[in-house]
């Protein structure tokens, strides 16, 4: 079932990439034989998307002959709970970083998702705040003062 969701979340990545792809300039008309800044992503997007169909196929083909029991969505959902909850949070954050920045959507979601996989015991929490705080700022200040790329600020702070 896992590789048919992955499948699919594939399939749907590589149609965006390759719709995002067709706002790229096209080549100069002076230089007709030129393939252009577009062929690029494009291949990348078709060789993901028969990469995809291929996982597809193999998963139906290898239920098919297992004979695999059926489970319904909720079992799905309690046996990878985790799973499920890690990726809500990742959305979470990739919600949260354009109005709050990087410094303090990364903290929260290192916070959350440290206090998500580890055992429940209030006396982690000061280690996990000091590593997820500790993480951000050299992640934060490695990209700002080594590569020079700046990472978003927040709109509301």
């Amino acid at each position: 079932m896992g590789d048919l969701i992955a499948a699919a979340i594939l399939l749907i990545v590589a149609v965006l990439f390759y719709v995002a792809s067709l706002g790229l300039p096209p080549p100069p008309p002076a230089l007709p034989d030129v393939l252009g800044t577009a062929i690029f992503p494009q291949v990348l997007a078709g060789l993901i998307a028969m990469l995809a169909v291929g996982l597809a196929a193999q998963r139906l083909l290898r239920m098919r002959r297992e004979a695999i029991e059926r489970q319904d969505l909720l079992s799905l959902i309690r046996e990878h709970h985790l799973v499920f909850k890690s990726l809500l949070l990742f959305f979470l954050f990739l919600l949260l970083l354009k109005p709050f920045g990087f410094l303090i959507s990364a903290t929260v979601f290192l916070i959350a998702g440290q206090w998500l996989l580890s055992p429940r015991q209030w006396g982690y929490l000061p280690t996990i705040i000091a590593v997820s705080v500790g993480s951000v700022l050299v992640v934060y200040f490695f990209f700002q003062k080594f590569l020079f790329v700046f990472l978003p600020e927040g709109t509301l702070f």
